[in-house]
């Protein structure tokens, strides 16, 4: 039998309860035209706009600039760390969006925020990786091999004593 476009197979037992031949499932395939629709509406809601300050009504950025402008000079912490102290749980990646949206210009110190295997997030080829290493650098982090950071030594934590 076919059902829109699908094969069913199915056998029936006599009396006994069992079958002679197992139930088949059929094995069906999207057609390629929806296989490429999937395909586009995956790389479309890839590149779609991060939240920005204005549409960012509970002030959430704000919330998560203020906490990386409170890191001092020399001390690095995570994206995890920042969600935290910003109230909002085990959000690392809003994090990063928010901090994607700081203006070029802008005081904040986003390059000291790290992941949390205490590694630079950006790409050592790029230029703001370059940059992120160069300031963290210049405040006294060293930052070795593999672009890592000690983070027993340099994490910052609200409350701590500058080291």
């Amino acid at each position: 039998m076919i059902h829109h476009g699908a094969c069913i197979g199915a056998s029936f037992a006599q009396s006994t309860g069992r079958s002679k031949e197992p139930l088949h499932r059929p094995r069906r395939r999207p057609p390629q035209r929806l296989l490429g629709t999937a395909k586009n509406t995956t790389i479309r809601l890839w590149h779609r706009k991060r939240p920005s300050v204005e549409t960012d009504p509970q002030g959430t950025n704000q919330r998560i600039w203020h906490v990386v402008a409170s890191i001092p000079q020399g001390r690095v912490s995570t994206y995890g760390d920042i969600a935290r102290f910003a109230g909002l749980g085990r959000a690392a990646r809003r994090v990063g969006w928010a901090l994607r949206q700081l203006p070029s210009d802008t005081r904040v110190p986003w390059h000291r925020v790290i992941n949390s295997a205490g590694k630079l997030s950006l790409p050592s080829t790029s230029d703001a990786g370059r940059l992120q290493r160069k300031r963290l650098e210049k405040e006294g982090v060293t930052v070795r091999s593999g672009d890592r950071i000690a983070l027993a030594t340099y994490r910052w934590i609200p409350g701590d004593a500058c080291r």
